[in-house]
């Protein structure tokens, strides 16, 4: 039965398109040219999703190596578990192509979306004690 479940997650980049419901910037950063950029939690809610309801929740950090990528890499991720009942987030932070970040200030920037995540409790259906 798992077979089918990990067959849908392995082919979902090809056969979904989304787009996050909600952007909610968690932290603002220099970028490469020195303008303040904010880093955002691009969040897919399921369906006929209430701020009062408690639902399990994820938060992808895209792959790359801190040197590039983008968090539209789990779009299609989020918006399959968001169809499932789950609240989905896909977490930007600091790389080196888009914000000339090395890696120790872009871990350093990761950290702080699940507090960002707890931040926007009324979005993400989940109380902060939970995260």
């Amino acid at each position: 039965m798992k077979r089918p479940t990990l067959l849908a997650l392995v082919l979902l980049p090809f056969a979904m398109s989304a787009a996050p419901d909600q952007l909610i910037a968690y932290k603002t950063v220099a970028g490469l040219d020195g303008a303040e950029v904010e880093l955002k939690l691009h969040i897919f809610n399921p369906e006929g999703h209430s701020v009062d309801d408690e639902r399990g929740a994820i938060v992808f950090f895209f792959g790359g190596g801190w040197n590039g990528g983008t968090p539209g890499q789990f779009y299609p991720h989020s918006e399959y578990l968001a169809s499932r009942g789950m609240v989905a987030i896909a977490a930007e932070y600091r790389t080196k192509k888009g914000h000339g970040s090395t890696p120790t200030l872009a871990s350093k920037t990761a950290s702080p979306p699940s507090a960002g995540c707890a931040r926007t409790r009324p979005s993400s259906a989940s109380p902060p004690t939970k995260f």
